[in-house]
């Protein structure tokens, strides 16, 4: 289990450094782009006050924003990424975004079901299903025996992730308790009240995000070699 760990972070590093070396204009607009509607946004929710319509449009801003960047990130890194190692040339993150955007939003919201059920009810079977579907937008984005029937991405994810799911276990945690504390230092040190504190912040939060989605590819390749390599002796 450790030499897994150790394999999947050397190869997010690795990964992350080459695809910010080739994609660095990509990257550094969607750092702009992401950090002013950052900026907007919490702005926005501190002039609300006592109007609760303007403190839900800017939740609701936040909230739709950080699902387009979701959809656009998934292509920029995991889904560039991929194609790389598949030797796909022919990749265009433009194309991929119309194709792949409307297919993992209903994936996503089928697993969201279906832990929301899980947790209301039982909530130890809603805990094993959050793992068990981590891997869910990987498997839509990047598998392509998706669109093939019968194929199910929640029941795919669920195979990938079989025997590791105390690794994404601790992993979620660490990712969920670190966009906490990275959120809550961007609205602590907004850039307009404190500029290089809020851009440090920023940068930080920008970093971290593009290697927690390189991590995770890193573990979804790995699971599927193992899958393949599997199969390949049955």
């Amino acid at each position: 289990m450790l030499k897994f760990v150790a394999t999947v972070l050397s190869e997010s590093i690795r990964d992350l450094i080459f695809a910010l070396k080739k994609q660095w204009l990509l990257f550094t607009i969607l750092f702009f782009l992401s950090t002013f509607t950052d900026q907007y946004f919490i702005w926005l929710e501190g002039e609300a006050g006592t109007d609760q319509t303007l403190r839900v449009m800017a939740v609701l801003g936040q909230a739709f924003m950080s699902l387009i960047y979701f959809l656009v990130f998934m292509q920029a890194l995991p889904g560039w990424l991929y194609a790389q190692r598949r030797n796909q040339k022919e990749f265009k993150i433009s194309k991929e975004i119309m194709e792949k955007s409307i297919p993992i939003i209903t994936e996503n919201l089928r697993a969201f079901m279906k832990i929301l059920v899980g947790l209301l009810f039982f909530i130890l079977p809603g805990l094993i299903r959050w793992i068990d579907y981590a891997l869910v937008p990987y498997v839509v984005c990047l598998n392509p025996n998706y669109e093939k029937d019968p194929f199910d991405a929640l029941k795919a994810s669920k195979l990938l992730i079989k025997g590791f799911r105390w690794t994404f276990l601790i992993f979620l945690v660490i990712d969920t308790g670190l966009y906490f504390i990275f959120d809550g230092a961007t609205r602590k040190w907004p850039i307009p009240q404190d500029p290089l504190l809020g851009a440090l912040w920023e940068l930080f939060n920008f970093t971290y995000t593009l290697w927690s989605y390189s991590f995770t590819f890193a573990i979804y390749w790995n699971l599927l070699k193992k899958q393949e390599n599997h199969e390949a002796t049955i």
